[in-house]
C-alpha cells in the first residue's frame, strides 16, 4: 500500500476529531481536507510520529529544545534522495536524523518582487466635455 492509499485508509477514523479540534481553535479555514491528507501521507512516507504530524495543527514552537552544548556535540546524518553536493531547489526535501530524534526538511523558494515606479504625467489622463447647445444637463 503506498503511502497515499494508507492516509486515505487512517484518516476517516480521526478525521472527526480533527475537525472538531481545528473548529475549536478556529483553524478549520486554514486546512482542508485534502490538505490534511497530504500531510499525513508526507507523514507516512517519512515515517514521522502521530505527534509530528499533529505538531502541524497544535500551536506553534518546537517539540524538543536542547540547550546549545548539548545539540552542538550531537553527530546528524543527512538522509537525501537529491545529490548533497548541489544547491537546494524548491520542494527538497531531506531528513536529519541524530540518535534521539529525526528532522523532516522541506525547502520553499524565497518570492522574487521586482518593483518599479513610473512617472505618469496627469495631464495625460484628463477629458474634455463638450456639450451641444441643443444637450440639456
Amino acid at each position: 500500500m503506498d503511502p497515499r492509499e494508507a492516509a486515505q485508509a487512517i484518516f476517516p477514523s480521526m478525521a472527526r476529531a480533527l475537525q472538531k479540534y481545528l473548529r475549536t481553535t478556529k483553524q478549520q479555514h486554514c486546512h482542508s481536507m485534502e490538505s490534511i491528507q497530504q500531510h499525513l501521507a508526507f507523514c507516512i512516507t517519512n515515517n514521522m510520529t502521530p505527534k509530528a504530524f499533529l505538531e502541524s495543527y497544535l500551536s506553534a514552537g518546537p517539540t524538543l529544545q536542547y540547550s546549545k552544548d548539548h545539540w552542538l556535540s550531537r553527530q546528524w546524518t543527512l538522509i537525501s534522495e537529491a545529490s548533497v553536493t548541489s544547491g537546494l531547489k524548491d520542494g527538497a526535501v531531506f531528513l536529519l536524523k541524530c540518535v534521539d530524534f529525526s528532522l523532516v526538511v522541506t525547502t520553499k523558494k524565497i518570492p522574487y518582487i521586482q518593483m518599479s515606479e513610473e512617472y505618469i504625467d496627469p495631464k495625460s489622463h484628463k477629458f474634455v466635455l463638450r456639450l451641444q447647445s441643443e444637450t440639456s444637463v
